[in-house]
């Protein structure tokens, strides 16, 4: 390449660059009407001018201030009479604070073609450095290995986390007696998962699997009927979201307290429903001993009967007045009123009284 090439063409490098940092739409114009080129950030391949134009100006849109420019090192190639190659190494600094490309090594190649109208842009491709790469190293291999160890780390971490989350929650579900389940709708069909606890309280082993069906199976026959139709209403959403029903596990009858919630899609179709399931077992059997001692209470009092108010009593031969307006006697009023029964019998005033010849002693 004879210099005068080279001046020419470090010029028209050197424009470019100028242009491009101080954001002058005059740039476009260098692009040839044969174009291809590609971004520092993008996945894509430009294959005509148009489409290069647009992204030029829309990387000036977003950063309208002037960029400074560090150039590091440039190589002019001729590869012949009407092409040339200009590539340079350079820093981008952007009018904001900016702590990755001002640290990165800018590379820009640019190819040159010398048409009827002077020289132009035929292609233009600028790229950042691969993160991470060593020295003897084309690709940074090491350094994904680096991060691959540490990813899988933290994977195994999270992994461990999530472990021991799951046997804290499986100890205070079997503490509480309380198991969680969940049911997702697909448009094919529909899928239910439910917790170890939740097993355990419908009298499955760990290694049995446990479906929805076979927990309805289990549902005492009385209360299936009524379930079934709780269930649907509140699937519509009208019926509550908290209920007791019974199960028969082994011939034993167990009472169960449901709550669960709905959760539907974006397109308001019902995607899934979630819920608990608790053994109250011993709940109800307190209760049921309460209202049996209640009963009783209640029967024992019914019996009960007791004299309470003002009664009209003769000061002289003490015969109480009914509330028929009759007088009778004080024994007979108080065993017609209550449960006393009574022995006749002499005190010893009386005794002395109406029969003075016995004389008994002190103590009778």
């Amino acid at each position: 390449m004879d210099a005068d090439t080279y001046r020419q063409l470090r010029r028209l490098l050197d424009e470019y660059l100028r242009m491009y940092a101080s954001r002058d739409d005059k740039l476009t114009t260098q692009f040839s009407e044969d174009f291809s080129g590609f971004t520092g950030g993008g996945d894509f391949l430009v294959k005509d001018r148009e489409r290069w134009v647009g992204i030029t100006r829309q990387d000036f849109s977003q950063v309208k201030e002037p960029l400074r420019l560090e150039l590091k090192d440039v190589a002019i190639q001729s590869l012949g009479e009407t092409v040339a190659v200009a590539t340079s190494f350079f820093t981008i600094h952007l009018p904001i604070k900016d702590h990755v490309l001002s640290r990165e090594t800018a590379r820009l190649v640019l190819i040159f073609r010398r048409e009827p109208s002077g020289w132009k842009i035929s292609h233009s491709s600028i790229s950042i450095p691969y993160y991470g790469v060593r020295d003897g190293e084309v690709y940074p291999l090491n350094e994904l290995a680096d991060r691959n160890r540490a990813l899988e780390r933290i994977v195994a971490e999270r992994t461990k986390q999530l472990y021991e989350s799951a046997l804290a929650l499986n100890r205070a579900q079997a503490m509480a007696h309380i198991g969680n389940w969940e049911l997702i709708f697909h448009q094919t069909g529909t899928h239910w998962s439910g917790s170890t606890e939740l097993r355990s309280i419908y009298g499955y082993p760990p290694d049995k699997q446990l479906t929805m069906q076979s927990g309805i199976d289990l549902v005492h026959p009385d209360d299936r009927k009524l379930l079934a139709e709780h269930w649907h209403s509140f699937l519509r959403g009208e019926a509550s979201d908290d209920w007791e029903h019974r199960i028969v596990v082994e011939g034993q009858i167990k009472w169960l307290q449901i709550r669960a919630q709905r959760q539907f899609a974006s397109d308001g179709r019902l995607a899934k429903v979630t819920g608990t399931v608790q053994d109250i077992t011993a709940r109800k059997q307190v209760e049921d001993a309460l209202r049996t001692k209640n009963a009783e209470l209640s029967s024992a009092l019914a019996h009960v009967r007791t004299l309470s108010g003002l009664l009209p009593i003769c000061c002289s031969c003490k015969k109480i007045r009914n509330d028929k307006n009759y007088w009778e006697q004080v024994e007979v009023y108080v065993m017609k009123h209550t449960d006393a029964k009574f022995s006749h019998g002499y005190c010893p005033d009386c005794l002395k009284k109406y029969f003075p010849g016995i004389d008994l002693p002190e103590s009778s």
